[in-house]
């Protein structure tokens, strides 16, 4: 009698496995983790057209248009846009497993095949990895090893970028304390709301900055306080009010996105989705994953040795896109 509730195990006692049913096993994996990977980190990235060299030049530009009257008669007024170049060069990424043919065929857990499915997963998990190396500019051989720049030279959050004072970077109040909260997504409100294009114009509109759009990246240690700042009804009042009053964050829809990939327990981000073109990050696709099985069927190292490979390689750039789209609280 079938014991309820327990994970179906797929297994196999054959170890007859050919490299078209890796390959297929692989690929549909692929497209079932694919569909799982957090909306939060996924719409960061907007992807560019498939590459077709090792490295691409773009060109981006830092304003955007206005209408203005015309006059009767009067020529047209030409607007120039500052552009920017920068390149993309595309990267490598394998996976690579060794070991010997009894070990497949002995498996009667189907702990290949969970290995085949977990090399799926972490190449649809990629971009997640690479979306937190960015957000904290750290290098990392296995992943990307310099960190790029964007367009205007300097690196993804600065308080050096003329289009705000203070850039994409501001000091926080601090997290222990969910008024902190509170306080610091509104100075980073008026912060998207303060940036302004190369000619100076204002870059968002006020409806585009509103709290609906936050996506917030937080790191684990701050969930306990994020959850209750932004989901109590009531909160202390401040001086000369109550000693309660209605907390104005609750139900305005600002997605929380727990990382736990983020090292640093005390800052936190806001990209903000307002548009579907303007993103902090861009993928430059170059070669999709492709998967293969080297056995004693088609390769003669295996044949003489009794040692199987399984390998997957696939290409791919990351840069940063647009630095507006994004701020990060710095607590110390």
């Amino acid at each position: 009698m079938p014991i309820p509730n327990t994970p179906r195990v797929l297994a196999t006692t054959s170890g007859a496995l050919s490299a078209a049913t890796v390959e297929n096993s692989f690929f549909r994996s692929l497209d079932k983790f694919a569909q799982q990977v957090p909306p939060e980190i996924q719409e960061m990235f907007f992807v560019a057209k498939k590459s077709k060299s090792r490295q691409e030049l773009y060109s981006q530009f830092g304003s955007t248009s206005t209408w203005k009257r015309w006059a009767e008669g009067e020529s047209r007024k030409y607007q120039a846009f500052k552009e920017f170049y920068y390149t993309i060069v595309n990267k490598d990424y394998e996976t690579t497993i060794m070991y010997h043919e009894n070990t497949k065929s002995d498996d009667r857990t189907g702990t290949f095949n969970q290995r085949v499915n977990g090399a799926a997963k972490r190449w649809a998990y990629l971009d997640i990895d690479i979306a937190a190396q960015l957000l904290e500019s750290q290098t990392n051989a296995d992943l990307l090893d310099a960190i790029p720049n964007s367009y205007y030279g300097l690196s993804l959050f600065s308080t050096s970028y003329s289009f705000a004072t203070n850039g994409n970077s501001i000091n926080g109040s601090g997290y222990a304390l969910e008024s902190q909260i509170r306080s610091d997504l509104f100075a980073i409100q008026e912060q998207f709301r303060s940036m302004n294009d190369e000619n100076g114009k204002r870059y968002w509109e006020s409806g585009d900055v509103d709290f609906k759009n936050f996506v917030v990246i937080i790191p684990n240690t701050q969930t306990q306080i994020w959850k209750e700042a932004l989901e109590a009804t009531i909160v202390p009042g401040g001086f000369g009010q109550s000693s309660t009053k209605s907390n104005v964050l609750n139900n305005l829809g600002i997605r929380i996105y727990t990382e736990t990939r983020l090292t640093d327990t005390n800052n936190w981000f806001v990209w903000l989705n307002a548009s579907p073109d303007i993103k902090p990050f861009v993928i430059q696709p170059r070669q999709e994953p492709e998967f293969v099985l080297k056995d004693k069927t088609n390769s003669d190292h295996a044949f003489n040795t009794g040692m199987e490979i399984v390998g997957g390689k696939g290409r791919k750039g990351y840069s940063i896109f647009e630095p507006r789209s994004i701020c990060r609280v710095v607590n110390a």
